[in-house]
């Protein structure tokens, strides 16, 4: 990510911190020159990434490079107010993740502060943010996880663990997971792969893969 890009999420938090999120959705969408999939206009416009790699690891490193290469990862602010998961006293301002991500990223969490308040935000345990980067491996396995290379992110834990089930018809029912259906449906508009529709459990996490 060059200077200019980095510029631009900086003008996306700007609007937010004034309290306009539309114009901020409008922002990520102009200035940046990204078109969520789907979101079809009159000319074709030709996107500012490329499209998502397959998760296994061959792929992983030909799009992201090596699994913990920091040199690989940026900031962006956050588009609405975050704390630690495990530490709520600690507001979370900027993000780290690789910076190809940093847009599609950028854009999903604008498109979640421009639908909903930040009470209803916190409502959902949107604010809980639970990490993106970390060089570690699968829980239980040898492969590296996709928060090695910083191209996942996990929001709310507490209601939606790595172990919680999701289904559609029982969300924030006992012992199910609480991740609404509106939330993965903007990840997945903007190219992330959803934990609670790929596996029906690990509902707090979206990686930015197929």
């Amino acid at each position: 990510m060059n200077q200019e890009e980095q510029n631009h999420l900086w003008t996306v938090a700007w609007y937010l911190s004034h309290d306009k999120p539309a114009e901020a959705l409008k922002e990520v969408h102009k200035i940046l020159k990204y078109t969520p999939p789907g979101k079809a206009k009159p000319k074709p416009v030709k996107r500012s990434r490329s499209k998502p790699p397959s998760p296994d690891a061959d792929s992983m490193v030909a799009f992201y490079g090596r699994a913990g290469n920091e040199a690989n990862l940026v900031r962006i602010p956050t588009p609405y107010r975050m704390v630690l998961s495990w530490d709520k006293r600690r507001v979370v301002t900027t993000l780290r993740c690789h910076q190809k991500i940093a847009k599609p990223l950028t854009g999903a969490l604008t498109q979640i502060a421009a639908e909903f308040t930040q009470t209803q935000i916190e409502a959902m345990g949107l604010h809980l943010y639970a990490g993106i980067f970390n060089d570690r491996s699968v829980r239980g396995g040898r492969s590296k996880s996709k928060h090695a290379w910083g191209a996942a992110i996990d929001l709310n834990p507490e209601d939606n663990g790595n172990r919680t089930p999701w289904r559609e018809d029982r969300i924030s029912q006992p012992g199910y997971a609480s991740m609404p259906v509106r939330i993965i449906e903007i990840f997945e508009e903007w190219g992330f792969k959803s934990g609670a529709r790929a596996w029906g459990r690990d509902a707090m996490h979206f990686q930015y893969t197929t």
